[in-house]
Parts: structure tokens; sequence; C-alpha cells
């Protein structure tokens, strides 16, 4: 009994510590059942641990940057959601890393599955660790590698910021280039709807001169019209 009694103290007491100050009270039904669950899992954990105030727990990412989950404000912000303020419940799990050696902190933003209680998700994320922590999500991976090297991981970024501005300058210089190349094909076309528009309103004889002044074609704009006049010119064709 001496056993069940004390395992028993130390689920409630790590329910106060994931959610402190009778915050339970206000957890809808599913909230409470994963909460309990979550405890249970914490009292177990390898990886997560307690952390430096209720409602934090913790655990090594690496040898010098912690992983710090707050499930009391990951429940607190599902719990108090409202509609009416707005649209979109906000599935975010509180999450910060802490370099030990400095006590410099990234806040991270994770996104989780809003369609599951907040509780829920914050058991995926302990699961996560308890497994290593396989493929971190991107803000994850960038905040240890701000927190590890803040002036490579700058360095980085300015590096993909002037990648990112190369390749737009050469995607609009593509853009541009068809731009003119187009431009250039309607004033070509519009060049020769109107000459052509010109020789049909003059007769046989007045084609007949601009076409001997006119001399062989050159260019895109005198050929098209030198064919024009041609078949202007050419005799029709008696039916047999």
């Amino acid at each position: 009994m001496g056993a069940v009694g004390k395992s028993k103290e130390e689920w409630r007491e790590m329910d106060e510590w994931l959610l402190p100050l009778g915050l339970g009270y206000d957890l809808p039904q599913p909230e409470c059942k994963g909460l309990s669950l979550l405890s249970e899992v914490m009292l177990r954990s390898r990886a997560f641990r307690r952390g430096s105030k209720p409602g934090l727990i913790e655990a090594d990412y690496s040898d010098n940057i912690l992983i710090v989950l707050d499930v009391a404000q990951t429940l607190i912000r599902r719990v108090r959601w409202n509609p009416s303020d707005s649209a979109f419940i906000d599935a975010h799990i509180m999450v910060h890393l802490l370099r030990t050696d400095n006590e410099s902190r990234r806040d991270v933003c994770i996104v989780s599955n809003h369609d599951l209680p907040a509780v829920d998700n914050c058991l995926s994320f302990v699961m996560w660790a308890e497994s290593g922590f396989p493929n971190p999500p991107e803000t994850v991976a960038d905040g240890v590698a701000y927190l590890e090297d803040p002036a490579g991981y700058e360095e980085r970024l300015q590096r993909e910021r002037e990648e990112r501005a190369e390749r737009r300058r050469a995607a609009n210089e593509i853009l541009n280039d068809e731009i003119e190349r187009k431009n250039a094909e309607l004033e070509v076309q519009q060049e020769i709807d109107l000459g052509i528009y010109r020789m049909n309103q003059k007769g046989w004889r007045e084609l007949m001169e601009e076409h001997e002044i006119s001399g062989s074609p050159k260019g895109r704009v005198t050929a098209a019209l030198h064919e024009v006049r041609l078949s202007l010119l050419a005799p029709p064709l008696n039916d047999p």
C-alpha cells in the first residue's frame, strides 16, 4: 500500500508541476485525461525532467543545449482560445532552447495538430525526445545552429539572403527579356498589319509602283509585306 500511495503522490505532484496554480480546473475532459497520461510518461521518462520552474519540462538536446517545453502555457493558450477573438485555434507548442554555458535563449515556433488536445501534442513532443530527437523540425534545427554558433548562423543567413536575391535577379532578368521579346513581336506584327491595311487601300498601279521602289525585302516586316504585295499583284486565276 505504501508503494501505491507513493506512486499516487508522485503522480499528483507531477500533475501539479505540469499545470500549476490550480489551472487544471479549466481543462476540458480530453485535456485532463491527456494530462494524467503525460504525468505517467514523465515519471518514467529518460529524456525529460522537471524544468527550472513549474509548468516547464526540459531535456538535453545536446551537450550544451536544453530544449524546454512550457506545458502550462501550451495548454492555457489552447483552453482559453476564444473563437470570437480569432478564427484559428492556437496550436503552437510553446518551446524554447537554452544554451547552458551562457544562458542564451532561442524561442522556437512549432505548430502542432489543432485537431488533437493540446496535451496530446505535448505528449508526442515528449515521445519524440524519448526517441532521440529524430528528424527535428527546421525551426528547432535552426535554433540549435544559432545557439551553437551565432556568428556562423548569421553568416549562413546572409549567404542565403544573397543567394535568394541573386535568384530573384536572374528570374526578373529572364522575365524582362521575355517581356521585351513579346513587345518586339507585337510591334513587328502591328507594323505588318498596318502595312497590309495601307496596301488594301491602294489600286493595282500604286501597288506596282510601291513594289518596284521597295526592291528586295530586308527584315521580317519588309519580307512579309513583299509577299502580300506579290499576292495582290498576281493576276487572278481563271476557272477552267
